[in-house]
Formats: structure tokens, sequence, C-alpha cells
């Protein structure tokens, strides 16, 4: 290969790995934040902070009203499930409590998401 044509191959090579690198760069960065991000809400699950208040146990039976009225302990399971992003997790959790089928179920968790800002 002559010079000439290695030149030529090489410097488009090099702006397509450039932006390839900076590219990766973006996307790490990206799931830093969102690592810590998420370091952040576990911290603060360990802590107790994001366990459900009474006003947000309120909040839940409000956004459930005239769905089935579940027992505290569900409430507060699903709420932390939602929480933590585990939306399909809280409707198992949801249709095995009160017996409903699937769409009644995810409405119901639907609604709680809308209410809670989850």
């Amino acid at each position: 290969m002559t010079p000439e044509r290695l030149a030529a191959v090489a410097l488009p090579l090099a702006a397509i790995l450039t932006l390839v690198l900076l590219a990766l760069l973006a996307r790490v960065s990206r799931l830093a934040r969102e690592n810590r991000e998420l370091r952040k809400k576990l911290a603060d699950l360990a802590a107790g902070g994001a366990w459900p208040t009474a006003a947000v146990l309120q909040a839940t039976k409000e956004a459930l009203a005239g769905t089935h009225v579940l027992p505290a302990d569900v409430q507060a399971r699903v709420h932390r499930l939602l929480i933590e992003g585990r939306t399909i997790e809280a409707i198992k959790a949801y249709r095995e409590s009160t017996r409903l089928g699937l769409k009644e179920s995810k409405d119901a968790i639907d609604a709680l998401r809308r209410t809670l800002g989850v």
C-alpha cells in the first residue's frame, strides 16, 4: 500500500473512530449519572426515607378507590415496587391480593402511578 493510499484510508477511519469514541463517552457519562441516581434511591430506601408514609398510603387508597381495598402491607409492597420501577411485579402483587383480572389490575396500578407521580 502506498503512503498516499494509506493516508487516504487513515483519515476517514480516524474520523469514524473519533465519532464512535465520543458516542461511547456520552453513553458512559449517562450511565454513570443513572448509576449515581439509583444508588441514591437505594440509599434512601435502605434509610427508610422512601417507604410509604401515612399520606402516601392515603393517596394509594384514593387512587384505588372503587377498585379494591388492599391490606396495608400489600399497599406498602405495591408502592415500594412502583418506586423501584418494577411495575409488572406491582401489578402481579395487586392481582394476587384482589383476584382481579390483568386489565383491571393494570388500570388500577396505572392510576396509582399517576397519583404518586412515579
